[in-house]
């Protein structure tokens, strides 16, 4: 199983750390913790490499961002209590959710702010490295039944965000942070 992964440099700052990008098998996302289903066992196998990979990425000491298509609607997984759920897996090496960071603020049960769809399964989860500072600042839903049209939010330039979502159950995520790495 393979997940793309990048190390990145902030070319002001010089501070470094990685991203990785997943996409998760569907179907297994309100399976209980005894699923034995080919998509549970998929998604099981997945969760094991994502993890492992992760775990060799933070003997680096730097930060790292997981983020993607987890399939897996967080009002399933926020209880944490599937061993084999994101929300389980990744807190057990130590890896955050943005929407637990931000007690879900951003992301409401409510169709103005999700659209039509009931579910969200794209995520942001991170982790701070032995030497770093991330403080969580906002996490907004972009986009609710638009069609390829520049929104009003911007990105850290300061250049206005485009999307294209087209009704689709994956709803862009806007994470912003304030990332301090101690160069001590």
């Amino acid at each position: 199983v393979y997940f793309p992964y990048i190390k990145l440099k902030n070319r002001t700052t010089k501070n470094e750390f990685y991203v990785m990008n997943v996409h998760m098998r569907s179907g297994a996302g309100e399976q209980p913790q005894g699923c034995n289903t080919t998509p549970c066992d998929t998604y099981k196998q997945q969760m094991s490499s994502v993890s492992d990979k992760l775990k060799r990425l933070q003997q680096t000491g730097l930060p790292v961002f997981i983020l993607g298509d987890f399939n897996m609607n967080y009002r399933f997984d926020y209880k944490c209590k599937v061993t084999w759920h994101p929300c389980y897996a990744l807190k057990k090496i130590s890896i955050k959710s943005s929407y637990d960071a931000l007690k879900l603020k951003g992301i409401a049960n409510d169709a103005s702010t999700t659209g039509t769809s009931r579910t969200l399964i794209d995520y942001v989860y991170y982790w701070t490295g032995g030497r770093t500072t991330i403080t969580p600042v906002s996490e907004t839903i972009l986009g609710p039944n638009v069609s390829c049209k520049y929104s009003s939010k911007t990105d850290v330039d300061g250049d206005k965000i485009r999307h294209c979502w087209h009704n689709s159950d994956h709803k862009p995520l806007l994470f912003t942070i304030r990332m301090k790495i101690s160069t001590s």
